[in-house]
């Protein structure tokens, strides 16, 4: 499989008018669209508070729920050093 050049090609595309015009019209699109949904929902700011704070609750505590999840081990590791 070959490696992809992500930034030489993001420079490719974006030198290309048409791919420029059409990525800025459907930014727009989108964040209109957002702003419309957002104007829907009276505590939407808040919502958006709350969001924040868990996912920096989430990515601070992340080693801690990662362990939670991580199945148990049963017996030694197998080439594992004692120290």
């Amino acid at each position: 499989m070959s490696v992809v050049d992500q930034a030489k090609n993001a420079v490719s595309f974006m030198e290309d008018q048409t791919h420029e015009k059409h990525l800025d019209q459907l930014l727009w699109m989108m964040r209109t669209r957002r702003d419309e949904a957002a104007s829907r929902v009276p505590e939407w700011e808040q919502l958006r508070d709350l969001a924040s704070q868990i996912k920096e609750h989430t990515l601070s505590n992340l080693g801690h729920y990662l362990e939670m999840f991580e199945p148990p081990r049963v017996g030694p590791i197998v080439g594992a050093m004692m120290v």
